[in-house]
């Protein structure tokens, strides 16, 4: 042992208290205990300072003697053991809370480091360059890891459930991380961990107690359950090290299903199934368990938009069919598109398979054992029109001249615009953008089918006045009109051509009117149909409207006929029918000691809408009336009485002036309290129970009639005190005003309000007021006035 004061002792404390917080304290000393010096101080606590020539294993003590006293380890200095290289573990005390910047760098040996639960703080650098070393448990008392501090670990332990404060280049990325259970959404709030666990692999791990959670993890293929320990196991659970397990296998019987193969990490273990149970003693390592279960016949399925299409399968127009577990052959899906509609994928088992002809064939082998499910995609085809005058020139979409053209989402689409000879090409417009300008040799233009597209093209004649412009218009939802017997908007046709309009209706319209060049001829169509010649330019214009058949509903009424009877329109029937518009009445009749209780029209209850016991309505739906009839119970009456001193004030009730009435039940009671002239109201009992403080206004109080009620009221005299026999002091009321009468200059009058607020404090004997009760004090006396 030795004992020496030097100037780098010094420094170290001085940076210790610069870099990390250490309190103020004076170095007393230091020591050398097994080729690791400790630095003293005047608190008696112990710095590891330097361990540069350490070998092996060592163990860190708690605390070390010096000339009979005893120092707490609680650090491990700067550089303490840097590049240390013949180190090759440290066991820490309990006591140490900080491991100092670059304490262990570049200590290439060091292999395992044991941390205790007090240390809080790891330094930059503290285990940077540690080759060796790759695996640290960090204990939850740890609060902040610097920057480069453990940037060699490949695994990182973290017993705290909150996340310690940290850098992005504490560790290494790519890192395996290893947490408390149920902690991962706490270090995912802190941005910085956040980042770190983007790129690495983390784990939940850890239970509360510290010790090592094991995966078991479970997986098949739905033709049953697996249960471990009695409970159904979702994918992973987390189980202690040591713990015993139980799996059990359940096969799904309505299905005829059986345990086929249970792999445990990756080995068969279904012949050592009993009673379809399997038993570990202790767990003592991650498990992951693959079942499949089998079954004589499995499920082929289709999945598709019906509005779209359908899909047979092997010819059968089904969704579903069953095949035997050793199925050896093909099964072929047949995808069958409704007009405007194309098939654009098939999927099976959810991968994308190619196909032809809208047909793809399946092979099946006796080693599969999954159930089947084929998805076919339908999607509707694109409307690729062009309008343009057929006389002047012809459109060609991908070199055809059918029109409308049906084009597949992402197809090319080729546009030939072909003006006749003598004619040419004046405009062209896509979904009304002008493109004129993009033709390729202004005859060509190309583009990818994204949405329905109309190409308009105007062709011109270069003589004018040979041609004219026939067009129609009209709501197509509604009906069509051709022109010389082709659905056209318009076109041009030579002068003197005949020109015959076709008015079509849809189902369900009629022609109302038909207008050409604004003038009506609707009474020259025949049989939908009008010829003209053409002279000049022909606008046809068509109104449809629906055609209203008549409407009829049925109009029912249920009731307990021995209760009572509903007549409807007046007639003594339970149901009729109508035609829709009709206006129609029930009347609804209880009979002798009964009534209605409740009325539903269609399930809706409309018994507050009844009125005199008739309900009327308009029939546009059918109407189902329902009434319900109770037996009438006698009307129940309370008698209602007030008692008072009719010398000193008045009673009404219902603001009626008579001492006792009788009453409805529920009926609302007012009783209106006025006292006489020079009197006040000094008590009020409603039934005994004393009700003065919940008088309006001092004056009104209101209540509902549930029971007999008796008013009791007590006025008093108001105006005059008799004050510690000293002459008598008037207290009266003016007009607005408070007056006082009595009283000799200078002493004080307080006025207040019933709720104690303060409205006068002063020596007039003459005070304003607002309408109410006040309080009035003189004296130290105290007495109530009402001011109207």
């Amino acid at each position: 042992m030795k004992r020496k004061l030097s100037f780098k002792v010094y420094l170290t404390v001085l940076l210790l208290l610069v870099s990390f917080g250490v309190r103020a304290s004076t170095v007393v000393g230091s020591i050398t205990l097994e080729q690791i010096e400790y630095s003293l101080y005047d608190d008696y606590t112990a710095v590891v300072s330097d361990g540069k020539s350490s070998v092996g294993d060592i163990v860190i003590p708690e605390s070390v003697e010096y000339e009979g006293a005893t120092y707490s380890v609680i650090m491990i200095g700067i550089s303490a053991f840097r590049e240390c290289r013949s180190l090759t573990s440290v066991n820490l005390p309990n006591g140490v809370t900080t491991i100092g910047s670059s304490a262990f760098l570049n200590c290439s040996s060091l292999t395992s480091v044991n941390l205790p639960n007090s240390v809080t703080t790891i330094r930059e650098y503290a285990f940077s360059k540690c080759s060796s070393l790759t695996s640290l448990i960090i204990p939850n008392s740890v609060t902040m890891i610097s920057q480069y501090a453990l940037k060699e670990l490949r695994e990182v332990h973290l017993l705290g459930k909150n996340p310690p404060v940290c850098y992005n280049n504490s560790f290494m990325y790519g890192c395996i991380f290893y947490i408390p259970i149920n902690s991962e959404s706490a270090y995912r709030k802190d941005y910085v961990w956040q980042t770190l666990f983007a790129e690495s692999r983390v784990e939940e791990r850890y239970f509360e107690d510290g010790s090592w959670g094991t995966y078991v993890s479970v997986t098949h293929n739905g033709d049953g359950d697996i249960y471990l320990n009695d409970v159904a196991v979702a994918q992973r659970d987390t189980l202690k090290r040591g713990t015993k397990i139980t799996f059990k296998f359940l096969s799904d019987e309505s299905k005829g299903a059986y345990i086929g193969e249970a792999l445990l990490n990756n080995k068969d273990i279904a012949a050592k199934l009993y009673n379809n149970t399997y038993t570990i003693a202790a767990l003592d390592d991650d498990l992951d368990l693959k079942v499949t279960f089998k079954k004589p016949f499995y499920d082929v399925t289709v999945v598709y938009d019906k509005e779209m299409g359908d899909v047979t399968i092997n010819g059968q127009d089904t969704d579903r069919i069953s095949i035997p577990e050793d199925y050896d052959g093909v099964i072929n899906f047949q995808a069958l598109p409704k007009e405007g509609y194309y098939v654009d994928s098939i999927l099976i088992d959810g991968e994308n398979v190619s196909f032809e002809e809208n047909s793809y064939r399946y092979n099946r082998t006796p080693d599969e054992d999954n159930d089947v499910v084929c998805k076919v995609v339908f999607k509707k085809y694109l409307n690729v029109s062009a309008d343009y005058d057929k006389v002047l020139g012809v459109v060609k979409i991908n070199n055809e001249e059918s029109n409308p053209y049906y084009a597949r989402i992402g197809e090319e689409v080729l546009f030939s615009i072909l003006p006749n000879t003598g004619c040419e090409t004046r405009q062209v417009l896509l979904n009304d953008v002008d493109i004129t300008d993009e033709l390729e040799n202004y005859l060509f233009y190309t583009c990818t089918a994204k949405e329905d597209m109309v190409l308009k093209v105007t062709f011109v004649d270069p003589i004018p006045g040979n041609y004219f412009t026939v067009s129609s218009v009209y709501d197509k939802t509604k009906g069509t009109v051709k022109i010389n017997n082709e659905e056209l908007a318009s076109c041009t046709v030579k002068s003197g051509t005949q020109v015959n309009f076709s008015i079509l209706p849809e189902a369900g319209y009629e022609v109302q009117q038909v207008l050409l060049n604004d003038a009506d001829i609707t009474a020259d169509v025949k049989n939908n149909s009008y010829t003209c010649t053409a002279t000049k330019d022909l606008a046809l214009e068509v109104v449809f409207v629906a055609s209203v058949p008549d409407t009829y509903y049925q109009v029912s009424a249920v009731y307990d006929e021995t209760l009572g009877t509903v007549r409807i329109n007046n007639e003594a029937v339970t149901s009729c029918t109508i035609k829709s518009g009709t206006t129609v009445s029930f009347a609804i009749l209880p009979n002798d000691g009964n009534k209605i209780s409740k009325v539903l029209l269609n399930d809706a209850d409309i018994t507050s809408d009844v009125k005199n016991n008739t309900y009327t309505c308009t029939a546009t739906e059918n109407l189902a009336f329902e009434v319900v009839f109770v037996a009438s119970v006698p009307e129940t009456y309370y008698q209602v009485s007030a008692v008072y001193d009719e010398t000193l004030g008045t009673v009404r009730i219902n603001n009626e002036a008579v001492s006792s009435c009788t009453v409805k039940s529920g009926t609302t009671v007012s009783f209106t309290i006025l006292p006489g002239a020079d009197n006040k109201i000094s008590n009020v009992l409603l039934n005994d129970a004393d009700i003065t403080a919940d008088l309006e206004d001092n004056a009104f109080y209101t209540c509902t009639a549930t029971r007999d009620l008796v008013l009791n009221v007590t006025f008093e005299n108001a105006n005059f005190l008799s004050v510690n026999n000293i002459g008598k002091v008037k207290v009266s009321s003016s007009g607005s005003k408070v007056v006082v009468e009595g009283l000799t200059d200078g002493e004080t009058v307080l006025v207040t309000n019933l709720i104690g607020q303060i409205t006068y404090r002063g020596t007039a004997l003459e005070i304003p007021m607002n309408r109410g009760w006040y309080l009035v004090k003189v004296r130290n006396e105290v007495t109530k006035v009402w001011i109207e």
